[in-house]
């Protein structure tokens, strides 16, 4: 299963799925793909909450690799503890994967955390720095 960053939907992973053996779900997290949220509004959880359900609805009977990208590296081991009967292993690529007590914006510099403010709020505009 893979887990998307914050600026990105499902078809990100397209270039990586003809090399992968297997059921594969690549999941959209709400507010990005044919996910629908408020990107304004949303909260880890809530993110949390629509890839385990997810996870639940796809149907393999094995346990399953999840992999996150980027702010997902804060998504799938709350999803594994979650559904620890579900999830094998856990692969960070590229992760966000703040210290007890910090955020991700704590783990950001402050000109990113402008831009990713913008992307949030307009999310179909082009960022150019």
């Amino acid at each position: 299963m893979l887990v998307h960053g914050g600026g990105h939907d499902s078809r990100c992973w397209a270039p990586l799925l003809p090399h992968l053996n297997g059921a594969t779900l690549a999941v959209d997290l709400p507010g990005r793909g044919d996910k629908a949220g408020d990107l304004a509004t949303l909260r880890i959880h809530d993110l949390v909450n629509s890839a385990a359900a997810d996870l639940d609805a796809f149907d393999r009977a094995e346990r399953v690799v999840l992999i996150g990208h980027s702010l997902a590296g804060t998504l799938i081991p709350e999803i594994a503890s979650r559904r620890p009967d579900r999830v094998a292993h856990l692969v960070f690529l590229s992760c966000f994967v703040p210290a007890e007590g910090q955020t991700v914006a704590d783990e950001t510099t402050p000109l990113l955390r402008v831009v990713r403010r913008g992307m949030t709020l307009h999310p179909a505009r082009p960022v150019t720095i």
